[in-house]
Parts: C-alpha cells; structure tokens; sequence
C-alpha cells in the first residue's frame, strides 16, 4: 500500500515537471526557429542544478530543443551530474546546439561508465564534427558496446565530409 502511495506521488511529480516545462517552452509561442525568452532558458538552466533528478533530464533535453549558446558551459557542467540519464540529454543537447566549445567535455564523456553517455557523446561529435575528435572516435572503436562503436563510426564519417583529414587517408 504504501509503495502504491509513493509510486502514483513520483507519477505526479514526474507530469508536473513535465507540464512546468511545456508551460515555460510551448506554451509561450517558442520553438526552435522562435526567439527564447531569456527568463525561460535562464530558468531551465538554473533547472539543471534541482534537486530531482527528472527536472534535470528533462531540462537539459528542452535547452538542446532550444539550442541557445548560453546553456553550453551548464550542459558541460551537467556531463558530469551523478545521474546518467542527465549526463546523456546534455551531451544530445550539447550535440543539438554544435558549439566547439563542448569538443573536449564530450570526448572526456567517451569514457563514462555508462555506455549511453558514451553514446550520446559520440553522436554529439558527429553532430558537431570538429576533427580533433577523430582520435579519441577511433579509440572508442575499441568500446565494449556495439551501440558506441557504431555511432563513433558515424560520427568520423560526419566529420570527414565536413574536414580535410589527410588527403584520401581514413582516420
């Protein structure tokens, strides 16, 4: 009975949190092409630092939605967050948002302990397809899980459509 009770109150929180965020985002007219209202990405921000682990995942999944520049240094930072559904939606976001500054953060995230992380990092850079990534993409090559070896794959071929790497060689 008393699971039941905590079981349907994490339910609740998890639709409230859910709804504070569309309220903040959807509702007020913004989209990825729209102007973000400072306040709003200033309050999904500071919404990477709750207490409540959902508030952080679904705040850092909305401010790669929103791709403002300014959340990249709170993302960085969250890549790092204790949680590990946290630390994939900032590296996706980081990936949404494709600012070189996030390089270094996210090859530093090819070697989480968790294997999506590490996936997300891989597919963030691909997405953002900066070439120094290429050698720590090839020594994820050597990752235990198939998904990350996968996607570092993908992510050199993005970045070898977009570099210069060495004339006709290949990684």
């Amino acid at each position: 009975m008393l699971h039941s009770k905590f079981a349907a109150l994490n339910l609740v929180k998890a639709s409230v949190i859910a709804l504070l965020i569309l309220s903040c985002i959807s509702f007020a007219g913004c989209s990825k092409t729209d102007e973000v209202d400072s306040d709003k990405v200033d309050t999904l921000i500071q919404w990477l630092n709750n207490e409540d682990k959902s508030v952080r995942q679904l705040a850092a999944e909305e401010l790669g939605e929103i791709m403002d520049t300014r959340a990249v240094e709170p993302l960085i930072a969250a890549l790092k967050d204790n949680d590990r559904n946290v630390r994939s939606n900032a590296a996706g976001a980081l990936g949404d948002i494709k600012d070189s500054r996030a390089v270094e953060p996210l090859i530093a995230a090819l070697k989480d302990s968790n294997s999506t992380v590490r996936w997300c990092a891989a597919w963030a850079l691909g997405e953002i397809k900066d070439a120094s990534a290429i050698g720590p993409l090839i020594e994820a090559l050597e990752d235990d899980d198939n998904g990350v070896r996968r996607e570092a794959i993908e992510a050199m071929e993005k970045i070898e459509k977009t570099e210069e790497v060495g004339g006709n060689q290949r990684w």
